[in-house]
């Protein structure tokens, strides 16, 4: 007879458990990160294995390490969206350095052959990245707005979805956009297509009520705290193909090794707006127009005492460790 003590089915539960949550933060990972690749080569096309690599997330210090296969290749995987460095050293050749590589989400980023200079390694030869390199890994048509962007845009309402309106394929037939609120995404239509039929998620995960008329969301982030924005067009990956009209990706800001912060306050009143022509000719006043936005941003390395980057106490405002961030909510009176 067999006797299934209390021990072991927590244990399955437990496994189980397990399973569940590396299965959701897969699909999380494979939505909002992406992928560095490269081939290494000498001066006379000739490829050049075992070369060490190094990825450097420029903003956290974060290092990932690879060697290149029998045919100079090189590949790192599951990378958050961010700048980067690529180092490349093999004895013989001058050290190679690839700097600011800007990876978006989902994106394959394949920085081509790489050549080799010979020379001593105390010698050190360092490119810069082409701004708006052009996307070899993939068909995917897609419209990315980089975060800084919603910093240096009068937005009415601080409403991000209304800076969609201005990327090729979209169309925004929402009238009011004052203010941050559930409805924000119901008048976006992408491509032509219904907007009930296209996806929207934040991080990897999606917000949507899709039994909604109006495919409202539960979330839509300070603009302050956005890193990126991807529309997909059209030809995106199948992990994104849950909805057939397209989708909207969003991925939020990571803390990096300084810290830094910002506040601000928007303030729109009907005494910095001119009356209307009807109103002008039947004697009446402005109509009322009152909204007050405020919002702030929190961001740097978190600190765990005696665990985690402890070097905090000793080095102010620098050094290298895993970080968190912390943005506040925007809203309207």
């Amino acid at each position: 007879m067999r006797v299934r003590t209390g021990f072991r089915s927590k244990g399955e539960s437990a496994l189980r458990l397990f399973c569940i949550v590396v299965a959701l933060c897969g699909t999380g990972f494979g939505q909002i990160t992406g992928n560095i690749q490269g081939t290494v080569v000498d001066s006379a096309g000739a490829v050049v294995p075992g070369a060490k690599i190094q990825l450097k997330a420029e903003a956290t210090g974060e290092l990932r390490t690879a060697v290149s296969d029998d045919v100079g290749l090189f590949r790192f995987p599951i990378v958050p969206p961010a700048s980067y460095t690529v180092t490349i050293e093999v004895p013989g050749f001058k050290i190679r350095s690839e700097q600011g590589i800007q990876l978006s989400s989902g994106e394959t980023r394949d920085l081509g052959r790489l050549v080799m200079e010979l020379g001593p390694a105390v010698e050190k030869v360092s490119v810069t990245a082409e701004a708006t390199p052009v996307e070899t890994a993939s068909s995917e048509k897609t419209a990315l707005v980089n975060g800084t962007t919603f910093n240096e845009v009068a937005m009415r309402g601080r409403d991000f979805f209304g800076y969609l309106s201005l990327l090729p394929g979209v169309v925004d037939t929402t009238v009011n956009r004052d203010s941050t609120n559930t409805n924000a995404i119901s008048g976006i239509i992408l491509n032509g297509n219904s907007t009930t039929m296209l996806s929207y998620t934040v991080d990897g995960v999606n917000t949507q009520d899709t039994g909604s008329r109006n495919n409202s969301i539960s979330v839509e982030p300070n603009a302050d705290a956005i890193a990126e924005v991807k529309v997909l067009l059209t030809n995106y990956d199948a992990e994104y193909g849950r909805s057939a009209a397209g989708g909207i990706s969003v991925v939020t800001k990571s803390g990096t090794r300084d810290f830094h912060g910002s506040a601000w306050w928007t303030h729109r009143n009907e005494e910095f707006n001119a009356n209307s022509w009807a109103n002008n000719t039947s004697g009446l006043p402005k109509s009322i127009y009152r909204y007050n936005v405020p919002g702030y941003s929190i961001g740097g390395p978190a600190y765990i005492p005696k665990h985690l980057n402890t070097w905090i106490r000793r080095i102010p405002g620098g050094g290298f460790g895993r970080s968190a961030g912390l943005t506040g909510r925007s809203a309207a009176s």
